[in-house]
């Protein structure tokens, strides 16, 4: 590939954080940046494309894109990608490896798009270099078949491994939060530079290389403008916490490997900020050896669960208008085993939930348990009420696995929580509500969404049940009988190209 060539590029991002990765590129001087749904567009050579893999921090991976157009048959996905002049690409040993998704297109087999690009590949290189085989023992070159509503994406991945392990860690542990989400967060937060920054379950140090970054980018100074602090019980992750942040240059106070809640190495501090992603529902965690803990001021949290210790032990460490966000396993919000309903009660009370969002399931790569998003605050704008979002129904089912949210799903999210703290908010049924400490009580102190956004009304359309059913059967006969054409088109087209069924 030629260096000094401009190519269309394109980096990647997680759901809701496309604005972040385009202002990302922005600072990097990137031409031609603009953001949309699953990341940020951009212009530049392969030169710049090596630059942003490593300076980007809230992208996943950058691509070049080859071909972009729409596709409604196989035969035009295989005339496109045959249109590509791979012989400038790759060499004749290079191991083409084709991945693909596909998303509300007549071309539904992902299977199927990826054989057919690779046989196209194949064939533009037969007969631009006239050879009949290709062993395929170089380098690897992964290609991405990438469809949403017939329009076809062909791009190469410049990256290799996905950046949220670049430079962190070569291993996940169970439900990590990934360091590029780590920097969209601190990006995200209501916090600003000159507080004082703790997390109790700090890993590699992730958190921390973000929150730094986002002072420098910001204009401030690293060493004057942010106070870290952190600990790790795990000797290796600690260890390499330390190193992530010292080839950086950021100071921060870590103590030494231990259990945060046995041996707690920042005991007499206090933060203003809490941002902290536990382990969910910790059995293990030396309950029994802590009964008369101070840190327990809501009550002494079960044995066999650690969500409402890490939840206290981070209250504990707040001073007077310290905010805590924090991810949660759902049964946080309801569980009354093992006195978790009487902590919850407790916090309540003291009036320090500002918000719980409900999040839905499939949110990420490594686990499908369901989420909720705990707001804590010492020092409520709205005080006596909590604010209730319900979003588990919010997001695009981009695979079969997993959800990804918009933009415009997040900015709903974010300004029912501005409107609620200055005073302004205006429920939506099915998605928003505020309750006061009365109504929470009603509820026996379950703090599920659900409860309290009530149903999404649905308005009466006037049809009569009868007539709608005779109305929909039919359509529903319509749908098969195109499925089943669609069909017989699918095979004649597989073997018009040589992949019959």
């Amino acid at each position: 590939m030629n260096n000094n060539k401009e190519y269309n590029l394109y980096a990647t991002a997680a759901f809701g954080l496309e604005g972040i990765v385009g202002a990302e590129l922005k600072r990097l001087k990137m031409q031609n940046v603009r953001a949309e749904l699953g990341g940020a567009r951009f212009t530049g050579t392969l030169t710049d494309a090596f630059l942003c893999n490593l300076r980007l921090r809230s992208a996943d991976r950058v691509l070049i894109v080859l071909a972009e157009d729409e596709c409604r048959t196989f035969e035009e996905l295989f005339q496109l990608v045959k249109s590509i002049a791979w012989e400038d690409i790759m060499p004749a040993d290079a191991k083409i490896n084709v991945s693909g998704k596909c998303v509300r297109s007549q071309l539904m087999s992902v299977r199927d798009c990826q054989a057919i690009t690779k046989k196209a590949i194949i064939e533009r290189l037969k007969a631009a270099t006239h050879r009949a085989f290709f062993p395929e023992t170089g380098a690897v070159y992964p290609i991405d078949v990438a469809i949403h509503s017939d329009r076809v994406r062909i791009t190469l991945d410049t990256s290799g491994e996905a950046l949220n392990r670049r430079g962190y860690r070569t291993w996940n542990g169970e439900a990590p939060l990934r360091e590029t989400l780590a920097a969209s967060l601190v990006e995200l937060s209501p916090w600003r530079p000159g507080m004082r920054l703790y997390d109790p379950c700090c890993g590699s140090g992730g958190m921390f290389v973000q929150s730094a970054a986002f002072v420098e980018h910001h204009g401030g100074n690293v060493v004057q403008d942010i106070t870290i602090f952190g600990q790790e019980s795990n000797p290796t992750t600690w260890k390499l916490a330390k190193m992530n942040l010292g080839i950086r240059g950021i100071e921060a106070d870590l103590g030494n490997y231990a259990d945060t809640f046995s041996a707690d190495q920042h005991k007499n501090e206090k933060f203003d900020y809490v941002l902290a992603n536990p382990p969910f529902n910790l059995k293990n965690w030396g309950g029994e050896a802590l009964q008369e803990d101070v840190r327990w001021k809501y009550g002494m949290p079960p044995t066999g669960n650690a969500n409402f210790a890490w939840m206290q032990h981070m209250i504990w460490h707040l001073n007077g208008t310290g905010k805590i966000g924090l991810v949660l396993a759902n049964g946080s919000l309801s569980s009354q085993t093992s006195g978790e309903g009487d902590i919850r009660r407790a916090i309540v009370e003291d009036d320090l939930v500002e918000g719980i969002v409900a999040m839905p399931g499939q949110l990420f790569y490594s686990t499908q348990i369901p989420v909720c998003l705990w707001i804590l605050n010492k020092k409520k704008a709205q005080s006596g009420k909590t604010l209730f979002i319900d979003a588990r129904e919010m997001g695009t089912m981009v695979s079969r696995k997993l959800r990804e949210f918009t933009e415009e799903d997040i900015n709903k999210v974010a300004s029912a929580f501005d409107s609620f703290r200055k005073g302004e908010f205006e429920p939506v049924k099915g998605f928003s509500a505020i309750a006061d400490l009365d109504e929470i009580a009603k509820q026996d102190f379950i703090l599920t969404p659900g409860r309290y956004v009530g149903i999404a009304e649905v308005e009466d359309d006037g049809e009569p049940f009868d007539e709608k059913m005779a109305r929909l059967t039919s359509e529903i006969s319509k749908c098969f009988e195109e499925s089943n054409r669609l069909q017989e088109q699918i095979k004649k087209n597989l073997e018009a190209i040589g992949y019959g069924m």
